[in-house]
């Protein structure tokens, strides 16, 4: 697959140039090569970018779920472009659609194979519930995307695993998920739900778009409280997963320097990032 530096450089810009808040990753880390299908074909791209920490869904239907958990520190969640559209906790309906026009396709999910299978749940194989108990602070539902990218990959000793199972510690897990969807060059981006509509005005970088769905405001995790908030809302993410057996840990300094990790790489880039990976359960029902 070749890369598509416009894009990388596009993001990349973004996200050095928008303090947003939220709880995913707010500095350069590890990239992945995109498809340049969209370009190719005369079309533009929409990325909407999912940032930690929320559960990603995809069901057979190749529709998409964001689901926002309910954790503490995280009082609202936002779809962002040019404008904010807001999804607050006071709202009778918390259930929203993300609507746009776009060019059908099937989904090529995670082409670059980086997403560890500990945080990508393929429903037919590990059958977990979708959020039986209503847990959820918001939803944000999106038609298939062409794509589902990882644009940032976590490095600073997390891992994920089963109970009473193995650690895991040089795997890097997901804090920011992009959807790519093709589209006309006016697709018409508004976020709805039963009683309102809440239009985003979209700016092109060339043929690329960029939507920002997360949860705020920014929250510090302090290493030296051994990521209390990373694992808080990591918790509340499995917990939309009825069944789900995993649990989160981050591998100290002193077990770092055992298995022969650079810990001078660690807590260089963070600003404010929780830390929590992403979830993607595939094929759900």
């Amino acid at each position: 697959m070749k890369a598509n530096s416009k894009l990388v450089c596009a993001l990349g810009a973004c996200l050095l140039l928008s303090n947003l808040g939220g709880c995913g990753s707010q500095g350069p880390g590890p990239t992945t090569s995109v498809s340049t299908t969209a370009q190719d074909k005369g079309g533009y791209t929409l990325d909407v970018l999912i940032q930690s920490p929320l559960t990603i869904i995809q069901y057979k239907s190749g529709e998409i779920e964001a689901l926002l958990p309910t954790v503490d520190e995280h009082t609202y969640g936002y779809v962002k472009a040019l404008n904010d559209c807001g999804i607050r906790e006071d709202r009778l309906d918390r259930d929203y659609h993300l609507n746009f026009s776009l060019t059908p396709s099937s989904t090529n999910i995670d082409p670059n194979h980086k997403i560890p299978d500990e945080v990508r749940i393929d429903n037919t194989k590990e059958t977990v519930k979708i959020d039986p108990m209503k847990k959820r602070f918001g939803k944000v539902a999106l038609p298939m995307p062409r794509e589902i990218v990882p644009i940032h990959l976590d490095d600073e000793g997390l891992t994920i695993f089963k109970k009473g199972g193995s650690k895991p510690i040089d795997h890097l897990y997901p804090t920011l998920i992009a959807l790519r969807y093709t589209v006309p060059a006016d697709p018409g981006v508004s976020l709805k739900n039963s009683s309102m509509s809440c239009p985003l005005e979209i700016e092109k970088l060339g043929k690329e778009m960029i939507v920002r769905v997360g949860m705020g405001p920014a929250v510090e995790d302090d290493d030296n409280d051994i990521h209390r908030h990373a694992k808080l809302a990591f918790t509340a993410e499995r917990d939309l997963l009825q069944g789900l057996d995993r649990d989160i840990d981050y591998i100290k300094v002193a077990d770092e320097a055992a298995v022969g990790m650079d810990v001078k790489r660690k807590r260089k880039h963070r600003t404010s990032d929780c830390q929590a990976p992403i979830l993607l359960v595939t094929n759900a029902d």
